[in-house]
């Protein structure tokens, strides 16, 4: 897919605030990336027709361009960009130590956002003057990510809950988990996951507040002590579409699911 939205907002600041705005210039557009391109692993055997497959995998980062420049008001006083705003812009997307949020402002996008950074920075010229850029965007992985979406439910003793997963990435998600607890255990059975089960089990006190980040492999708890002996290690996961869960304990727990998604740029 190509953009087709005026705006875009980067770290959180809209291109708006830099009298900016997404547009074609002189016949250079925003670059179509890859929808899905997967690797194959696999072994090749003398003798043997087919190969031994084992798995494929997205093994390239998403990489696209956007183009982006004055405004229609900066255009129609004909006012291009001079020195002074093109350093500001530059300093604002180039100048980062870590990947940094960009959501595209149009409505089949409105809850996808791309982790990136900005490789390249071209300025365009029309008549001498300089009036638009062209951005190279290097993303953290071959995907977007939905905007982060929570699911709480409240458990005094037993019960079976659904928790959704829309990613559309067919490998497990590994979500954060706050768990606020009143009582010394609890356990989460994913039945949907081959019944993999996480458990915290004699605790020396009640009423920790306990969070999960399954990515990293951290568990932290609200009164700085050491529980990964009371623990299992098999952090919940998430399989794509609803998650049938059985939940025991006396606990809150919250899901939060930044799911993957596959859009090209």
């Amino acid at each position: 897919m190509s953009f087709y939205g005026s705006s875009f907002s980067f770290d959180g600041i809209s291109c708006e605030e830099y009298g900016l705005m997404l547009y074609d210039f002189d016949s250079t557009t925003q670059g179509d990336s890859s929808y899905a391109s997967l690797e194959v692993e696999e072994d090749r055997v003398a003798g043997r027709d087919r190969s031994l497959f084992y798995q494929t995998y997205y093994k390239k980062p998403l990489e696209f361009k956007l183009v982006f420049g004055a405004d229609e008001f900066a255009a129609e006083a004909r006012e291009p960009l001079d020195r002074y705003d093109l350093q500001l812009i530059s300093s604002w997307l180039t100048d980062r130590k870590e990947y940094c949020d960009l959501v595209i402002d149009q409505p089949d996008m409105e809850r996808v956002k791309y982790r990136c950074i900005i490789t390249g920075l071209k300025v365009l010229e029309y008549a001498n003057n300089k009036w638009a850029f062209e951005a190279a965007v290097h993303c953290d992985s071959p995907y977007g990510y939905l905007t982060p979406q929570e699911f709480t439910y409240t458990v005094n003793g037993a019960a079976d809950v659904i928790v959704p997963c829309r990613s559309s990435i067919n490998r497990p998600l590994l979500p954060k988990v706050k768990m606020e607890l009143t009582g010394n255990s609890v356990s989460i059975v994913n039945q949907d996951d081959g019944d993999r089960e996480f458990k915290l089990e004699n605790l020396p006190q009640s009423n920790e507040v306990i969070v999960l980040d399954g990515e990293a492999g951290v568990m932290t708890s609200s009164s700085g002590a050491n529980l990964y002996p009371y623990c299992n290690f098999k952090f919940p996961r998430l399989v794509r579409g609803d998650n049938h869960v059985k939940i025991t304990g006396k606990v809150k727990i919250t899901f939060t699911c930044e799911c993957p998604v596959m859009v090209g740029g």
